[in-house]
C-alpha cells in the first residue's frame, strides 16, 4: 500500500474551489448563507497568506499575483473605506478571493498537485451535472428550482471544461465528460456561456498536439478555420431552427445582428444607468458596491446586478481601477500563453491551456453576467491559474521569490 504521507497535497483553497464545482451558488439561492461563507472564505485565504510570508514560495509574490491586481484590490479598498457598504464589503471580499486564491494556490501546491486534485474535479462535475440534468428532466428545459439555478448551471459547467477539455485531448480520453457538461449548458439555456464554451472548444482543438507534438502556426491557423466555420453554422441553425433556443436569444429586448434580434434580457437598460451613474466620478467611482445598490434601488426585488463587470468595476473603482483591474487580468492571459507556448510537455501544457482558458472565460463572461463578485467563479477559474502558475516556476526552476531581475537572470539560465 503507497504511503500516503508521500501523496501531494491538495491546498486548502484548491479543495474549496474543487467542492463549489458540486456546491455553485446554492449557498445563495438554497441556504442564504454567501455573505457568512465569502467572509469565513476570505479570512481563512488571508490567514494562509501571511503564513507564507517566510515559507520557501510565498503567496505574495507578484509571479503568484501581477502587480496591478494586488493594487486593484488595495485600491478598492481604499474606495470602500471611504463609502462603506453592506453590499460593497460582499463586494470587495470576493473581488480579494480571487487573487487570494490564486496566491494561495501557487504558494502551497506542489508536483503532482493538479494530477492528484485532477480526478476530484472532473468526478464532482459529473455529479453535478447529473443532478441538473434530473432538474431538467423534472422540471424542463431551462429549469432552475431545486439545487441548482440554471444561470449557476451553465457557468459551472464552462468553468469545469476549463481542464477536462484539455486533459481529454492531452491524455486522448473519453469524451462523454466534455459533452454531457455541454448538454447542461444547452439545456440551461445560458446564452454566455453556451457560446464561451463553443470559444473554448475551437481554441482547445486548434492547439490538440499532433503526433504528439505542438501544432505549427498554419495547423492551428487552419483548424480554427474550419472549427469556427462548423460552430457558427451549428450556432445559427440553433438560434433560427430549433424554437426553444430561438425564443431565449431572440424574445424581448435587443440588439438586431444580421437580421436577427438578440435578447439582452434588458441588458441595454441597466448598462446605460450604469455609465450615467459613472459619468458622475469618472476617475475613482462611488465605491465597492454602488452600481448594485442603484440598480437594486431601481427595481427592487427584481434586480440588482448591471450584469456587466467592465461597468461595474467602472462605477464602484472608476477608471483607476477599471485600469488596473484590465492590466492584472492581462497580464495573468499573456503569461498563461506564454506558459502554453514554452512548455513542451503536453500534459502540463493542459494545465496551462486551462489556465488561459479560465482567465479568458472571466473577461468574456464579464460583458454580460456578474462573475468577478460571484465566490464560485472566481475561486475555481483562480485555483486553475494558481496551480498552472506554480508548476511554470517549477519547470523552470525559478527561486520561490526574490527580484524580477534574479527571475530573468535564471529563466536566460534555463533557457540556455
Amino acid at each position: 500500500m503507497a504511503d500516503v504521507s508521500s501523496k501531494p497535497r491538495i491546498p486548502i483553497a484548491l479543495g474549496i474551489a474543487i467542492l463549489f464545482i458540486l456546491v455553485q451558488d446554492t449557498l445563495n439561492t438554497l441556504f442564504g448563507v454567501q455573505g457568512p461563507v465569502t467572509i469565513l472564505v476570505a479570512g481563512v485565504l488571508a490567514l494562509i497568506a501571511i503564513g507564507t510570508v517566510t515559507a520557501n514560495r510565498t503567496a505574495l509574490s507578484t509571479r503568484a499575483v501581477p502587480m496591478p491586481m494586488q493594487l486593484f484590490v488595495m485600491w478598492a479598498a481604499v474606495r470602500f473605506a471611504m463609502a462603506p457598504s453592506e453590499i460593497g464589503l460582499q463586494n470587495l471580499l470576493v473581488w480579494f478571493i480571487f487573487p487570494a486564491t490564486m496566491a494561495v494556490v501557487y504558494a502551497r501546491s506542489e508536483r503532482g498537485t493538479f494530477e492528484r486534485a485532477y480526478p476530484w474535479w472532473k468526478w464532482l462535475a459529473v455529479l453535478a451535472a447529473a443532478l441538473y440534468l434530473l432538474e431538467v428532466a423534472r422540471g424542463g428545459i431551462g429549469a432552475g428550482t431545486f439545487p441548482y439555478s440554471a444561470r449557476g448551471a451553465g457557468w459551472l459547467s464552462v468553468l469545469a471544461l476549463v481542464l477536462i477539455v484539455p486533459v481529454t485531448l492531452a491524455k486522448r480520453a473519453a469524451w462523454w465528460p466534455t459533452a454531457l457538461l455541454v448538454a447542461v449548458i444547452a439545456l440551461s439555456l445560458s446564452r454566455t456561456p453556451l457560446a464561451i464554451a463553443a470559444i473554448l472548444l475551437i481554441i482547445v482543438v486548434a492547439l490538440r498536439p499532433f503526433r504528439q507534438q505542438r501544432p505549427g502556426p498554419a495547423r492551428v491557423v487552419i483548424r480554427l478555420l474550419i472549427m469556427t466555420a462548423a460552430v457558427s453554422v451549428a450556432a445559427y441553425l440553433l438560434v433560427t431552427k430549433v424554437a426553444v433556443i430561438r425564443d431565449r436569444f431572440t424574445q424581448g429586448d435587443g440588439y438586431s445582428v444580421g437580421g436577427v434580434e438578440i435578447n439582452s434580457s434588458g441588458r441595454s437598460v441597466l448598462w446605460g444607468l450604469t455609465i450615467e451613474q459613472w459619468r458622475q466620478s469618472p476617475w475613482i467611482g462611488h465605491g465597492p458596491g454602488s452600481a448594485q445598490t442603484m440598480i437594486t434601488n431601481r427595481f427592487p426585488g427584481w434586480i440588482s446586478h448591471p450584469h456587466n463587470e467592465y461597468l461595474r468595476i467602472l462605477d464602484d473603482t472608476g477608471i483607476v481601477g477599471m485600469t488596473l483591474w484590465g492590466l492584472g487580468m492581462l497580464i495573468m492571459l499573456s503569461r498563461a500563453v506564454r506558459y502554453v507556448l514554452r512548455t513542451k510537455d503536453i500534459n502540463d501544457r493542459a494545465l496551462h491551456i486551462g489556465s488561459a482558458l479560465s482567465v479568458l472565460v472571466i473577461l468574456l463572461g464579464s460583458i454580460t453576467d456578474n462573475l468577478t463578485i460571484s465566490v464560485y467563479c472566481v475561486m475555481i477559474a483562480g485555483a486553475v491559474i494558481g496551480m498552472s502558475s506554480n508548476r511554470f516556476s517549477d519547470q523552470l526552476g525559478l527561486p520561490a521569490s526574490g527580484t524580477a531581475t534574479r527571475a530573468v537572470k535564471r529563466y536566460a539560465a534555463v533557457r540556455r
